[in-house]
């Protein structure tokens, strides 16, 4: 086929989607854990296939379309842009008496309620490091995160010269996933909202909230340590994040239960999809353990 669309939610995408690259020349992937839980191999595949990789998240698909892959040295770091989700500004003791209903309002996008969550604890963001630093080739400290309420700047690259390119729309998928498909080219499309500057007055710029910001320090400590980690924060936060929908566990305890698990857990390499899954089955049993366990009390 000319075109793959990859966007089953959570690891159950891995399997279609790795199946897919020998079998289309264009892949356009949503679906954040095939490079969070098999990064290097999944880009492998991609590559041994010659199959192009374009994708879909707002802030990925605007750093695509302003990345020079032929003079990559010019490029000195990327910023990628994050909402803040709903408790952006929220306290400690706002944020440990957090409930599901709140987690869920989130103030610019409409999304699953998984993918929500993860925005509420930046752990969506933390996952976008990860995705970033495989789909760009970069250095762990060449990847910034900004909170920016406005979602209307969707990322920026900055160059060694000092000057920075952003890429400026409205916050509708339907623009990322419009350029995606119809890549090398652009069409015009009526129904969607163009931006008015005037209108907006402003673009503000904030530091992550300092409580959640763990999320985002999280993911680099991943990159670091290689192999099986970035899949092991991807997993014990799948399964943290669904005790929390099932009003199981508090809002703050997703971040601890994906810190203790990834600081007491051993690198495994990841070779082959019998690895991923191998890691995924053991990292899940893990926290599903830990969670039962500490029956709601954690440190």
């Amino acid at each position: 086929v000319d075109i793959v669309v990859a966007s089953i939610v959570g690891l159950a995408g891995l399997k279609p989607t790795i199946n897919s690259i020998s079998k289309c020349s264009k892949l356009c992937l949503a679906n954040k854990e095939c490079l969070v839980s098999s990064g290097k191999f999944f880009l492998d595949t991609v590559n041994k296939h010659n199959c192009k990789l374009l994708p879909l998240d707002s802030e990925h698909n605007a750093i695509f379309q302003l990345y020079d892959y032929e003079d990559p040295s010019i490029i000195e770091s990327i910023t990628l842009t994050a909402s803040g989700g709903p408790f952006r500004n929220y306290n400690l003791n706002d944020l440990k008496k957090a409930n599901l209903k709140q987690a869920l309002n989130h103030p610019n996008w409409k999304m699953g309620k998984k993918i929500t969550i993860d925005s509420a604890t930046l752990m969506n963001k933390a996952f976008e490091i990860i995705e970033a630093y495989y789909l760009f080739n970069l250095n762990i400290d060449k990847i910034n995160v900004v909170i920016h309420p406005e979602s209307i700047i969707h990322s920026m690259v900055n160059f060694i010269d000092g000057s920075t390119a952003a890429i400026l729309s409205d916050h509708d998928m339907r623009i990322p996933i419009s350029y995606a498909l119809n890549w090398p080219t652009r069409t015009n499309h009526h129904n969607v909202k163009k931006i008015d500057l005037i209108k907006l007055k402003g673009l503000s710029f904030e530091k992550p909230n300092e409580f959640l910001k763990v999320s985002l320090n999280m993911a680099k400590y991943v990159l670091c340590k290689g192999g099986s980690y970035p899949l092991i924060m991807n997993a014990s936060n799948e399964i943290a994040v669904k005790y929390f929908l099932n009003n199981k566990i508090k809002f703050l305890d997703i971040i601890k239960i994906v810190e203790y698990i990834l600081k007491n857990s051993k690198k495994k390499k990841i070779n082959t999809l019998d690895d991923v899954y191998g890691a995924d089955i053991d990292a899940r049993d893990q926290t599903e353990k830990y969670i039962l366990k500490n029956n709601g009390t954690f440190k």
